[in-house]
């Protein structure tokens, strides 16, 4: 997978996009969602409750990290996405963010697939 960060000086804000995803096997690569996974850098954050919503998936998702931030992702297309950050009872961190376009689709051997329409999300800590 391709993927393009922009930084903006002064601003802790990166907008992260998928480019594009290339199949490097001999066989078609099927493709149901193409995911980001922004982990917080945080050793034991915790996933923020969300409200629900009943007619699409949430379009952003936080971590509340330990010094009282917040880490999340946010995106302006909320129907070809749906974000979901949470904590195992392990401890581990599921940042999940799949993006979906089409799907499921494939990709042939040696080909590459750019989404019809930008697949970006807006990571910020506040």
């Amino acid at each position: 997978m391709t993927a393009r960060l922009s930084l903006a000086p002064g601003c802790a804000d990166v907008l992260a996009e998928i480019i594009s995803v290339e199949n490097l096997s001999d066989t078609p690569l099927s493709v149901d969602r193409v995911f980001m996974r922004p982990y917080a850098a945080a050793s034991r954050p915790e996933g923020l409750p969300a409200v629900p919503n009943l007619w699409r998936g949430p379009h952003d998702s936080w971590w509340r990290l330990p010094d009282g931030r917040r880490f999340g992702i946010v995106s302006h297309d909320a129907s070809s996405c749906s974000f979901r950050f949470y904590v195992s009872k392990s401890g581990a961190q599921h940042p999940d963010a799949p993006f979906v376009a089409d799907a499921p689709f494939d990709i042939a051997p040696g080909a590459v697939w750019s989404p019809p329409s930008p697949m970006s999300a807006l990571l910020r800590c506040e």
